[in-house]
């Protein structure tokens, strides 16, 4: 798993990638609020999905490996989502 930090609306939020276990294997977080492809789908937010894509295929994104708290964050989302 990678991160890279994404700005929404002046704010920036951590976008985890390669997430396996869940749909479009990405997380990105929000306020301490984690989201994923199937709730952004739900809320109809087409135009940051289509932007989570892009900066996902890009080729310059700076991406980190994630270290131990990363990985923490991400297992404590996928229990919350009842997927781990």
């Amino acid at each position: 798993m990678k991160k890279t930090i994404i700005e929404i609306e002046n704010k920036n939020y951590n976008l985890y990638v390669a997430v396996d276990a869940i749909y479009g294997e990405f997380i990105l977080e929000t306020e301490g609020d984690p989201t994923c492809l199937n709730e952004l789908e739900d809320s109809d937010c087409s135009d940051l999905i289509d932007a989570i894509n892009s900066i996902i295929n890009d080729p310059a994104t700076p991406w980190e490996v994630c270290n131990k708290d990363d990985e923490q964050y991400i297992s404590e989302c996928l229990n919350i989502w009842g997927i781990a």
